[in-house]
């Protein structure tokens, strides 16, 4: 059976956002491929409900450090994926959007 590698991304989406950005981040999410909807307790999904190292699958949890987005996907497809979403984002914002570890705050 095939296991995906772990990813993840803190992105610079913070916890106390305005009801805007919150309406706005459930926009960009379904603009995501793979949109599968939420979860039964409100997790955000891409790919599958099921999180298992041998099923590709993307969540996403605000965090107090930002919007933490996990998942078992390989390298390649992964970075192609994030950075639609940071691009997306971008513009649904209104401000760059980018990882924490890159410097943006």
């Amino acid at each position: 059976m095939n296991t995906f590698p772990n990813q993840d991304a803190t992105l610079n989406i913070w916890v106390d956002s305005s009801e805007e950005i919150c309406r706005k981040i459930q926009i960009i999410y379904s603009k995501m491929p793979g949109w599968m909807g939420f979860s039964g307790n409100g997790i955000p999904h891409w790919f599958s409900f099921e999180d298992s190292d041998n099923i590709k699958m993307v969540c996403a949890s605000v965090e107090p450090a930002g919007l933490q987005i996990c998942a078992n996907m390989e390298a390649n497809e992964w970075n192609l994926w994030i950075d639609d979403f940071k691009k997306v984002a971008s513009i649904e914002l209104g401000y760059a959007v980018g990882e924490l570890e890159d410097g943006y705050l």
